[in-house]
């Protein structure tokens, strides 16, 4: 086992720099093998740590409270696992996590990270890969990720997280609580699942899962945003024109002026759309491939406008826009076969518009 530990500075610098560590600090921890561990903890300002560590097994802690600090954590290898805590004003982390799969039934992760970030102006960039076709379940059976997983909490405002992930079996936990927060999550590869969610005002998060496997996938997003004014969620999932996909896609947006962007192709596609309360704007779009598309948009109150188009086999469409909603409008677009829409629409201005083609279709609206 090798542990390296390092507190506001490596021995060297503090000898150079003397008392003025205390305002800003440097660490640079390089370790490769099994079982290595890394801790660093800095105060003051203008801080930097970086880390390198290479093999199976290895673990980095990083605590930076103090202000325009940044850290960078780079692992290669299974197994290993990354925790940055950050207070104060303006940091950045970027960490970088390489795998090619777990290395025995039974591991629950090849990499993880989990990154917490308290006050304003922060970016969190996280960044992980493993080869795809290598996962396998925690228990010997399906449902479980067992692939890279990240988690990545900013309080405050202002912030910013992105988190990049590739191959198979990723798991991705976003959670940003102030306002005009961005969240973006790209998760090209196979098994994938996003999470997100947004408290405060005039946030946005962006989500685009692709799979890309001949063999089949899946892809679960869920978004919740809550809170007043300009919230907006962009989601795009594409499945994979040769196999099997199954993309799911949950949003729930309260307060008002929200605007929300779904569009999926594949395979057996899925969204579950509510906005609660003032201005909401949805546009939904489903075709490509098609076979078992459903779309569920409720709109709740004021100003709600929705566009809902389908293209494919088993289309669904159920849209509803209550709640004393005034000014709603509604259009749902479908293209062939087992074709169902059902809109209904309660206050004031209502208006829609429902164009099927194809066999066996159904149309009921209901206005108030």
């Amino acid at each position: 086992m090798k542990k390296f530990v390092i507190t506001g500075a490596s021995i060297v610098a503090l000898a150079i720099a003397g008392p003025a560590l205390a305002q800003s600090n440097s660490s640079t921890v390089d370790q490769s093998g099994t079982d290595n561990a890394a801790t660093i903890d800095q105060t003051g300002s203008a801080n930097s740590s970086d880390v390198t560590q290479s093999g199976l097994d290895s673990d980095v802690f990083v605590d930076q409270a103090s202000t325009n600090s940044g850290a960078t954590i780079d692992q290669s290898g299974e197994l290993n696992f990354a925790e940055v805590n950050q207070t104060g004003a303006n940091h950045n982390i970027t960490i970088t996590q390489s795998s090619v799969g777990p290395v025995a039934a039974g591991a629950d992760f090849t990499a993880g990270v989990q990154v917490i970030q308290g006050g304003t102006g922060h970016n969190g960039t996280i960044v992980q890969s493993s080869t795809p076709g290598t996962y396998i379940s925690a228990t010997g059976t399906t449902g479980f990720f067992s692939s890279p997983n990240s988690e990545l909490r900013q309080f405050g405002t202002n912030n910013t997280a992105t988190n990049i992930q590739t191959g198979a079996s990723n798991l991705s936990d976003i959670d940003q609580n102030g306002s005009d927060n961005i969240a973006t999550v790209n998760q090209p590869g196979v098994h994938t699942a996003s999470a997100a969610a947004q408290g405060g005002i005039g946030n946005t998060a962006d989500v685009l899962q692709s799979n890309t496997s001949d063999v089949g996938g899946s892809s679960l997003g869920i978004t919740i945003q809550g809170g007043v004014g300009n919230n907006t969620a962009n989601i795009v999932q594409d499945g994979h024109s040769t196999a099997f996909h199954t993309l799911q896609f949950f949003s729930i947006q309260t307060g008002d002026a929200n605007v929300s962007n779904i569009t999926q192709s594949g395979t057996d596609d899925r969204i579950h759309l509510e906005q609660i309360g003032n201005a909401n704007i949805s546009n939904i779009t489903q075709n490509a491939g098609g076979v078992g598309n459903e779309a569920d948009l409720d709109q709740f109150g004021d100003d709600g406008s929705s566009t809902v188009e389908q293209s494919g086999t088993g289309n669904l469409a159920d849209l509803e826009q209550s709640g004393g909603s005034t000014l709603a409008e509604s259009t749902i677009l479908q293209d062939g076969s087992s074709l169902t829409a059902t809109v209904t629409q309660g206050g004031a201005g209502n208006s829609s518009f429902v164009n099927q083609f194809g066999s066996n279709n159904t149309t009921t609206v209901t206005q108030h």
